[in-house]
């Protein structure tokens, strides 16, 4: 749950409008209900608007209520496999500097250097790119991962403070 006004108001900003429209299908039931006990009812077309209006403010504000948080699952595989292809890359890495190292050729270890650095940056661009894929398909699961490391990191979570 948010902390902060800050928090708040990004947690809230996307319910907003479903949340009025609910709300806006909740008046009118009761606009109805008040209508009716009215000396001089409505008469069926009005009926009939307010009905209509009434529940598809709801269900169409309940819908997109319902939406809010969701992940697509083919973003999601998209940014899985993502941080696969980072994986593997860092393995490959990994495995070429272990050979390297392996040997007593001042050159290739160097070589090998050389090439470690040049595919860190990419990995280093692979897992930037797959957190901001992330964050366009989740922002507010990104906004808590990283506002519980920044905590962990002042001092403020965790279960040494």
């Amino acid at each position: 749950m948010p902390r902060t006004r800050s928090e708040w108001g990004r947690w809230l900003r996307p319910r907003v409008f479903p949340m009025v429209l609910v709300a806006a299908g909740i008046l009118l039931a009761v606009w109805i209900a008040v209508r009716s006990s009215q000396p001089t009812p409505p008469n069926f077309a009005e009926y009939a608007v307010l009905t209509v209006g009434s529940s598809l403010a709801s269900i169409f504000g309940g819908s997109l209520l319902g939406r809010v948080g969701r992940i697509d699952p083919m973003h999601a595989r998209s940014v899985v496999r993502q941080l696969g292809t980072a994986g593997q890359q860092a393995y490959r890495t990994r495995t070429r500097l272990e050979i390297a190292l392996e040997s007593d050729e001042k050159a290739e270890m160097i070589t090998a250097v050389g090439i470690a650095t040049a595919q860190l940056e990419a990995l280093e661009e692979q897992f930037t790119n797959a957190v901001l894929d992330w964050n366009d398909i989740h922002p507010e699961a990104l906004r808590d991962v990283m506002g519980h490391d920044d905590r962990e990191d002042h001092g403020q979570g965790g279960p040494d403070t």
